[in-house]
């Protein structure tokens, strides 16, 4: 019997870029990329409608007052920005708008 070798990680947008060229889709789970079974095309064309209107993805830390957003820019690819502590704001000018971790973070009591 042989044992599997361990996968590299991979980052959200190396994740990301990969979605936007692959024929399958997969799902991201802590650095790793797994296949997803199988769906109808209607099911799929949805996702790449999805996928190509999608502006960011925000990542949104538990233990702690902290957000991630994988922001797409015009000329490809992704820039991330990290947002932590309660005062912070995140601007959303895509859909005029802003998020506060306050508000994200409401009824959330933190360890010390």
């Amino acid at each position: 019997m042989t044992a599997l070798g361990q996968q590299d990680s991979i980052t959200v947008s190396g994740y990301l870029a990969g979605e936007e060229i692959s024929g399958a889709k997969h799902e991201y789970l802590g650095g790793t990329v797994h296949a997803m079974a199988g769906a109808t095309i209607r099911h799929n064309n949805i996702a790449l409608n999805c996928l190509a209107a999608l502006h960011g993805m925000l990542f949104v830390e538990t233990e702690i007052p902290a957000v991630t957003l994988h922001r797409r820019l015009p000329e490809g690819g992704f820039t991330i920005e990290r947002h932590t502590g309660l005062d912070a704001m995140i601007p959303l000018p895509e859909i005029e708008a802003s998020l506060s971790l306050a508000d994200l973070y409401e009824r959330v009591e933190f360890a010390p």
